[in-house]
């Protein structure tokens, strides 16, 4: 059952970009980064969007993660 979770959770995260907030509420949980943790992601999968990454918007996320506490 477990691991239907880490599914769910993963497929909606792709499903929204890796929009993390949305995936956090989508999961019920009280922190995105805990959702990180079901959030899973192939090496190589991962180091082509860190490669893509966008630090503006970074920023921007880290700013919206500190207003919604």
């Amino acid at each position: 059952m477990h691991s239907l979770r880490h599914y769910a959770i993963t497929s909606f995260s792709k499903q929204t970009n890796g929009n993390v907030l949305l995936t956090s509420r989508f999961a019920r949980h009280a922190s995105p980064e805990t959702t990180m943790i079901y959030i899973s992601t192939k090496k190589e999968e991962l180091y082509k969007k860190l490669d893509n990454i966008d630090m503006d918007s970074v920023e921007r996320l880290k700013r919206s993660i500190m207003n919604i506490k």
